[in-house]
């Protein structure tokens, strides 16, 4: 039986670490290390996750000396693992029981390089399975690598989330000292991205392998329009080494499309209708949408998206931000 590490960054959630961990203990798959990283938390959460390493065999605890964000703490969890495979859970969230088992089969049967899991979503009491964007199957990495970055629907990175996932620590290690660490949003997609270049093809499985508590909207905070920077600086370093240079150059307009529209939902999340159409503005002017809309696809965009992208394309500031403001109630309502 091959040992699996699971990494779990932590950072004040000094509350909910603890049924996480659980979560993990409760695996049917029963070969597993558990790799707790605080990154600098400012709450109980390492008094906590000590507790559970005194208490639990299979439970080491690390901190990191700063706040570092996650992909540094996955890294260091990364370094100080010992299993054969990787699987990551963020510290708010859950795994289901069967969830390692689930990939290490998917793993055997496939024979894949990485493995992917089903998402579920958690309101209050009630858990919602999301719709995969990848049906059952086996992929081969050139044909992902023609949409990872950006496949135009507006959706962001296509493989995007760390966690439901079993990884290859072999193949990991192969590139772990090439991620740029200050990366902190689309981290997860920056490092998958870097392991499909590495790796030659992945498996997807119907199984639900991780449950993702329903974030709250968080309070105001300073808009940062340069987000994006880092991870944008990050994926261009891959041109050079990209099996289709024409391609890459096609996703990174449409990545220039995709991250301004998730911006535009983030200032509308976190601004008074004042501030954020000031910003919008600032926006939509500088993304020159009318010389992006050929590489953006529409067609393939979901209802929601694409009446926002057509607000977004017109100019409707108030339409655009009362819509977004009131999204929240209607995901609510339509999980009941």
């Amino acid at each position: 039986m091959s040992c699996v590490s699971v990494i779990i960054p932590v950072y004040n959630h000094e509350k909910l670490v603890l049924e996480c961990v659980e979560s993990v203990l409760k695996q049917t798959y029963k070969d597993i290390e558990i790799i707790l990283v605080n990154d600098f938390s400012t709450d109980r959460s390492s008094e906590v996750c000590k507790k559970m390493e005194q208490e639990y065999e299979n439970v080491f605890y690390y901190e990191q000396e700063s706040n570092q964000g996650p992909l540094a703490a996955r890294v260091l969890g990364i370094r100080e693992s010992k299993g054969d495979y990787i699987v990551f859970c963020d510290a708010d969230d859950m795994l289901p029981e069967n969830c390692v088992e689930s990939l290490i089969i998917g793993h055997e049967q496939m024979k894949t390089n990485l493995v992917i899991g089903n998402f579920a979503q958690k309101y209050d009491d009630k858990i919602v399975d999301n719709k995969s964007r990848m049906p059952v199957g086996v992929y081969e990495n050139k044909e992902l690598l023609d949409k990872q970055i950006d496949d135009g629907s507006l959706s962001g990175i296509f493989i995007s989330s760390q966690c439901g996932k079993l990884y290859e620590k072999e193949t990991v290690d192969r590139f772990i000292d090439r991620l740029p660490l200050n990366v902190r949003i689309n981290e997860d997609g920056v490092f998958n991205t870097y392991y499909l270049l590495y790796s030659t093809n992945v498996g997807v499985i119907s199984d639900r392998v991780y449950i993702e508590r329903s974030r709250k909207r968080t309070a105001k905070k300073q808009v940062n329009l340069e987000l994006f920077v880092p991870a944008n600086e990050a994926l261009m370093k891959l041109r050079e080494e990209w099996p289709n240079k024409e391609s890459f150059d096609k996703q990174m307009k449409r990545r220039k499309v995709s991250t301004t529209f998730i911006l535009s939902f983030w200032v509308c999340n976190h601004s008074g209708f004042v501030k954020a159409r000031k910003l919008l503005k600032k926006l939509w002017t500088e993304l020159e949408l009318e010389k992006l809309q050929a590489v953006v696809q529409e067609d393939n965009m979901r209802i929601y998206k694409r009446t926002f992208f057509k607000l977004m394309k017109y100019k409707y500031y108030l339409l655009f931000y009362a819509g977004i403001r009131i999204s929240p109630l209607i995901r609510k309502y339509v999980a009941r």
